[in-house]
């Protein structure tokens, strides 16, 4: 009785459904590992910068933190809440990461190896992020249209299509956004 969120359940479901995927299943996100390796590289790669070069540095190590923060804190959101969290948020940090990286080589602050190899994993990352966007925007739809069904349903019985309509795979939703 008015603890249901929009997009995210009864609080009771949401605290059932953090308990079943436990209090750090981001851990297992293959984006939040990317994320993770990406933030390390970043900071290590800016170890060796001099020190006139202080606030690209604190600039890039808080674009890359940022990216691997908001995927954890958004773990514990509901879906809408998450799902803005990641275009808001991390997106423009990826992307900010990214033209601090093509400055860099510009600049000759990195070579083109470092470039590319930083390159390819801010691409895998955005592509990887994507993808959660994708499927969480994709989960959100189906629960809505679920609510939406029951309704339906509780005010006529006889309603001849089916009360819940999955169109997600959820063994290849785990096989692709998780790993054991």
């Amino acid at each position: 009785m008015g603890n249901e969120g929009k997009s995210g359940g009864t609080y009771m479901e949401q605290r059932i459904n953090y308990e079943k995927n436990g209090k750090e299943g981001y851990k297992k996100l293959i984006v939040w590992k990317n994320a993770r390796v990406l933030r390390k590289s970043i900071y290590q790669l800016t170890q060796q910068f001099p020190k006139s070069e202080h606030r690209r540095v604190s600039q890039m190590n808080d674009a890359a933190r940022s990216v691997k923060q908001n995927i954890q804190e958004g773990y514990r959101q509901s879906i809408g809440k998450y799902i803005n969290s990641l275009k808001n948020i991390c997106a423009p940090s990826l992307s900010e990461l990214h033209g601090d990286l093509e400055d860099c080589r510009e600049d000759g602050l990195i070579t083109q190896q470092e470039f590319k190899k930083l390159d390819e994993l801010c691409g895998k990352t955005d592509y990887l992020f994507m993808r959660l966007v994708q499927s969480l925007e994709s989960k959100r739809r189906e629960r809505e249209f679920n609510q939406r069904s029951e309704k339906i349903h509780q005010k006529s019985p006889d309603y001849p299509y089916p009360r819940y309509f999955s169109p997600i795979n959820d063994t290849l939703f785990q096989k692709t956004f998780f790993q054991k």
